[in-house]
């Protein structure tokens, strides 16, 4: 049986928010497979319709049931993190649409003014588990084992404007809680969007130029950075 539920919304909510660019890539054999990925428009006509949203369909093949789901997605040139929370249980298909505007993300609006069907890339980014347990984990060993360091994604934030438009969706999972003081000065401000046992969720937005350190420590003591870079 699953549930659906995300922290976001209940029903259709977006998780879209520009993450540096960098080729999306993930650790060989993910445990969860992504059957389908494509993006919702305002209307049918091709040459005024807004993207709206993005629609996924998913199979968590592992023995395990999953309780995070993080696709890394490119549209048009830029990539993006969705981070989907529920009960995923094993071999069950999870078909959601994560609509702009519907939760705690905002589509950007360099993505909102798109017209046209641009390309989208969609890939399995990361995946934690009930039992703690994360895919792949900061030590790069297999789905299962479960490492006390802190993995983080980006590892590091290089941001190109100022603003809202250009906030970036920074995340870190822990086998404990992770918790974050930073707060960047005047270069970026760091909200924390969602906190749970073992995740970590932060919008960075963009102020000035600059560079500052993120950094984050989880309840056993271990800690990890997330350098930003801020280019106006």
């Amino acid at each position: 049986m699953r549930n659906a539920s995300s922290f976001l919304s209940v029903g259709f909510s977006l998780a879209l928010v520009l993450a540096p660019a960098a080729p999306l890539s993930a650790a060989p054999s993910p445990p969860v497979a992504l059957n389908s990925c494509s993006l919702m428009y305002s209307n049918t006509n091709s040459i005024t319709s807004q993207i709206v949203g993005l629609d996924a369909q998913f199979t968590n093949q592992s023995s395990k049931t999953a309780t995070v789901v993080n696709i890394a997605t490119s549209i048009n040139g830029q990539n993006s993190v969705i981070r989907d929370v529920g009960s995923f249980a094993p071999g069950i298909e999870i078909h959601h649409r994560y609509k702009a505007g519907g939760g705690q993300f905002a589509l950007p609006s360099v993505l909102q003014q798109l017209f046209g069907k641009p390309a989208v890339q969609c890939t399995i980014a990361s995946v934690r588990f009930e039992d703690g347990s994360t895919w792949p984990n900061a030590t790069g060993q297999p789905a299962g084992v479960t490492t006390s360091a802190i993995l983080t994604q980006p590892a590091a934030l290089q941001l190109h404007g100022t603003g809202a438009a250009h906030a970036r969706l920074a995340l870190a999972t822990s086998a404990n809680q992770v918790s974050s003081n930073s707060d960047c000065g005047g270069i970026a401000a760091v909200t924390v969007l969602a906190s749970t046992a073992a995740d970590l969720a932060l919008k960075i937005t963009p102020l000035g130029g600059g560079t500052c350190t993120i950094e984050l420590r989880d309840a056993s003591g271990n800690t990890a950075t997330i350098p930003v870079n801020v280019t106006p």
